[in-house]
């Protein structure tokens, strides 16, 4: 009985788990690799920024660039965490509901 209470738990939690996943690793890899393509090619393409000067700053000039890459890359490392965080939480929901 415990183990079917898993599963039906389960089924929600891995569609979160599995988006969170997909945004955790596309969105770090996306400024990453964004903010490089700026860099190497000096054509910042399609990225206007009209209200705020602090951003046209960072997607315009090779420091405010770097910067996002940086923060791209920690993003990466956050989500690292993440990911290990809910697997610590995963063990301990297992734990609760299958092992006695």
């Amino acid at each position: 009985m415990d183990l079917l209470v898993y599963m039906v738990v389960m089924i929600p939690l891995s569609a979160f788990y599995f988006g969170v996943a997909l945004a955790g690793i596309l969105v770090p890899f996306g400024i990453v690799t964004s903010a490089l393509w700026v860099l190497v090619t000096n054509d910042p393409g399609s990225i206007h920024v009209d209200r705020s000067p602090f951003l046209g700053w960072m997607f315009h000039t090779a420091p405010g660039l770097i910067l996002t890459t940086l923060c791209g890359v920690l993003l990466f490392i956050v989500m690292l965490h993440l990911a290990r965080g809910i697997g610590r939480l995963q063990q301990l929901l297992a734990s609760a509901l299958i092992i006695r």
